[in-house]
């Protein structure tokens, strides 16, 4: 490996504001949500199934959401207010992986996109390196267009349900990925497998999916 040690490339980062966050949703609303959204299912099968939906929807002032189209937001902010974990169950124990994860030190600071491109498969697990990079892509851009950006600048990339959740932390931790020999930061592909690790195993405690924002 060559060039910054991880401690080296974050000095003078310290203070400035997570280029991404990671936030717990609800998985299978925000699932149904996407789908109805998609046009895989209808707008009311979602709604009618889910009395906490309506008291959000609701209180946000929509008094009419039986339909799709009587509710006056976008699609992704109707995605992300309705699909968003909050208050106290919407909080992950993180500590500063937040901030580590959030603002990375290479190229466009995406911690995500630092290690899908660094990380190389084990000889011989090509097949459990492959379920690794597809969770990886999953969570780092999954949505289309119209249900990534919203108003307010609102950007959301990718998701993982509870299950996918599982599933990446397991296949994170075991011995399914190695660091690329010239990879640019010493320790950058561990670092992010840090932190990444610590917001997959919050929102496996809390039996919740994941969903990757962006912030400008």
């Amino acid at each position: 490996m060559i060039g910054k040690t991880m401690d080296e490339s974050f000095i003078g980062l310290e203070g400035t504001s997570p280029f991404q966050t990671l936030d717990l949703i609800h998985s299978s609303r925000f699932e149904n949500i996407v789908k109805a959204l998609t046009g895989q299912c209808e707008w009311k099968d979602v709604i009618e199934s889910d009395d906490e939906l309506k008291q959000r929807l609701t209180s946000q002032g929509i008094e009419n959401h039986d339909t799709r189209a009587s509710i006056p937001w976008d699609d992704a902010t109707l995605l992300f207010i309705s699909g968003m974990k909050i208050g106290l169950e919407g909080q992950l124990d993180v500590g500063l992986s937040r901030e580590r994860f959030g603002r990375f030190p290479y190229g466009n600071g995406s911690a995500l996109d630092y290690l899908i491109e660094w990380i190389r498969p084990p000889k011989g697990r090509d097949s459990e390196f492959d379920l690794v990079f597809q969770s990886l892509q999953h969570l780092n851009n999954r949505l289309p267009e119209h249900l990534s950006l919203g108003n307010a600048g609102l950007h959301m990339r990718g998701w993982l349900n509870v299950e996918e959740v599982k599933l990446l932390r397991r296949n994170l931790t075991g011995r399914n990925w190695t660091p690329a020999f010239d990879e640019p930061l010493d320790g950058g592909c561990r670092d992010v497998f840090k932190h990444l690790s610590a917001h997959l195993r919050s929102a496996e405690k809390r039996t919740a999916g994941l969903l990757l924002r962006s912030h400008n």
